[in-house]
Parts: structure tokens; C-alpha cells; sequence
């Protein structure tokens, strides 16, 4: 698991594309914007916030699971490891048309987080829909 971990958030984090035909990208404004977006969207699981971060999600993610289902498995995922205590962020990486994804800007954020009853990593990945960075996947990661 760690090791497809570390391929997959490799890959975003060597990932360069080409802009042919289009006005070139400042990624590195892209990915501080998706960051933020990242940050806002863990703020408000540590408030409990699960239904404002459910109408947040990408149209990837809200394909996946029902509104119902989502907050459910969220919010047991969140109760099991208790309140957040510290987070900081490890890294973050912005691809462009991945393999196996739909096409599109995407960016991971991985932060490694203390919890009352468990020390994690975060991983929050983001696709740009429409203009804006949204939240598609978030994923607790044990520390191997």
C-alpha cells in the first residue's frame, strides 16, 4: 500500500504537461490555490462540518457514494481517530490528464496529522471543475 502510495503521489509530483494551443498555466498558483481549497475542506471535518464538505465535493466524487452514505463512512473514518491536535502539510503535487482519471488538473495534498487516539496521514485529492479546486478524495493513511 505504501509503495503504490508513493508511486501515485510520485507521479503528481513529477507530472508536467504541455499547454499547446492554450495560454500557459502558472501550476504553482494552481496548486497554492488547490492547497488552500485542501486546508478549508479539513477545517470543516474538525468542526463536524460533513454535509457543507459533501455539497464542496467534485462531481467524481459525489458519483461514487450517495450524499447519505458519504457523510456516514466520513464521520465514523473521523470518530475513530478522534479530534485533530496537530497537521501540518508533507507535500503536494498538481498533474495534468493523469492515467486512469477522467481529464482534467488534479492535486494531492498529503499532511501528516496527529489525532487524540491515532497518528495519520491526510491525503486530500482535488480536481479543477469549472474554475475552481474541488475536493474528489480523502483518504486516512496509517504512517508506515
Amino acid at each position: 500500500m505504501k509503495m503504490l502510495f508513493g508511486i501515485f503521489f510520485g507521479f503528481l509530483l513529477c507530472a508536467c504537461s504541455l499547454n499547446a494551443g492554450r495560454p500557459p498555466v502558472d501550476l504553482e498558483n494552481e496548486k497554492n490555490l488547490a492547497v488552500k481549497e485542501a486546508d478549508r475542506f479539513l477545517v470543516r471535518f474538525d468542526l463536524d462540518a460533513y454535509e457543507e464538505n459533501w455539497d464542496e465535493l467534485g462531481k467524481i466524487a459525489k458519483a461514487a457514494e450517495s450524499r447519505e452514505d458519504w457523510i456516514k463512512s466520513i464521520a465514523a473514518s473521523r470518530k475513530a481517530v478522534g479530534k485533530i491536535e496537530n497537521r501540518e502539510m508533507e507535500g503536494s503535487g498538481i498533474s495534468e490528464n493523469p492515467k486512469d482519471m477522467p481529464p482534467g488538473q488534479y492535486v494531492v495534498v498529503v499532511y501528516a496529522s496527529t489525532f487524540s487516539g491515532a497518528v495519520l496521514k491526510e491525503r486530500v485529492t482535488l480536481q479543477k471543475e469549472s474554475g475552481r479546486w474541488r475536493p474528489i478524495g480523502y483518504f486516512l493513511l496509517r504512517n508506515v
